[in-house]
């Protein structure tokens, strides 16, 4: 074996080596296989043991060990220095793992809702349905989620496809106000006018403070009222009707003290249209209604009384039957007070 004074002088040019017995360089091992002073295998077989001794300072890797090799490191050398680093050796490199961040967890559909009710307010429809979509995907039927999908496809128009959303709501929630509400103002909307009074009604009989059920309902009635007005019978004799009573006689005079003029709806100066109940119409209650009609010598109504027809239908006609006026009569010269009937026809 060459001692520890050959090495030393071997390795003359590493000021590290020979000062102190610190673990050896990269650059000690380079300048001692450079030395020409003792062959190349002896130079390997100090080096070789010097690493044994002392340890080194570096990571072996690929690349260094390559440089080694190149510089004259035969497998002893090498084989020294994988043993004081088994871990990073050429043939056996491992790197330290680093920590991977936890990933997060993946949105749900909690997390989707939240995010559509937020496309809804800022009125980015088409945004909000995909989010809906997904939650159904997670979730499975939700009642809340079909009336928030309703509302985007409202968004956009899509008012059929609403209509959709919203039946499905009421079947799996049939005891939400505001479904019945919403689904109300899209049959509106789609113009199915007595769909749209029902659901109001609903939502009213559900809550009784809905507000805006109780406006949309009232607007739609007084809309209705204008436009559905019922029909009037032109002036004719009714043989089905019931008669007016006969006018009484002033036996001091002889003369009727009032002029029975039989059906006087062409005689009328002003004859007001009677209102069709919502109630009556939801109902399908139709028919003619006869009314009873004393007026005085200027016309104004004394008196209106339904004597025939269905009875839903009969307080609104009085009330159109007071509201009228008609054209003062005579008998010779003398105006009198005047009798007749009205005969309204309430078809739906």
């Amino acid at each position: 074996m060459l001692s520890f004074a050959l090495l030393v002088t071997v390795l003359a040019g590493s000021s590290v080596f020979a000062q102190s017995p610190e673990q050896l360089t990269l650059a000690d091992l380079i300048i001692g296989l450079r030395s020409r002073k003792v062959t190349l295998p002896e130079r390997n077989q100090i080096l070789a043991g010097a690493v044994a001794e002392r340890g080194i300072t570096f990571s072996l890797t690929p690349e260094i060990e390559k440089e080694l090799a190149n510089t004259g490191a035969d497998n002893g050398l090498l084989q020294a220095i994988r043993t004081k680093n088994p871990v990073k050796a050429a043939s056996s490199i491992q790197l330290e793992p680093k920590p991977v961040p936890a990933a997060p967890p993946p949105p749900d559909a909690a997390f989707y809702k939240k995010r559509a009710e937020s496309y809804l307010a800022k009125g980015e429809f088409d945004l909000a349905v995909v989010d809906l979509n997904r939650v159904f995907d997670m979730k499975g039927e939700d009642a809340g989620v079909f009336v928030s999908r309703a509302a985007a496809y409202s968004g956009r128009n899509r008012h059929d496809l609403a209509l959709v959303d919203l039946d499905k709501a009421v079947e799996l929630d049939p005891k939400q106000a505001a479904t019945f509400f919403h689904r109300g103002v899209v049959h509106e909307k789609l113009g199915n006018t007595q769909k749209a009074l029902q659901d109001y009604s609903k939502a009213l009989e559900l809550n009784t403070e809905y507000e805006a059920a109780k406006t949309g309902l009232q607007k739609l009635q007084a809309a209705q009222a204008k436009v559905e007005a019922p029909k009037v019978d032109p002036p004719k004799v009714d043989p089905k009707a019931a008669l007016p009573e006969a006018a009484p006689t002033n036996t001091a005079t002889s003369m009727p003290d009032f002029l029975n003029v039989g059906q006087i709806s062409a005689s009328s100066a002003r004859l007001a249209t009677p209102i069709f109940p919502v109630a009556a119409r939801q109902m399908n209650v139709q028919g003619k209604v006869t009314v009873q009609v004393t007026f005085d010598e200027e016309g104004k109504p004394i008196s209106a009384k339904a004597t025939a027809g269905p009875a839903a239908l009969r307080g609104t006609s009085e009330d159109a039957a007071r509201r009228s006026r008609f054209t003062p009569v005579k008998i010779g010269e003398k105006i009198v007070k005047g009798m007749g009937y009205i005969i309204y026809n309430f078809v739906n």
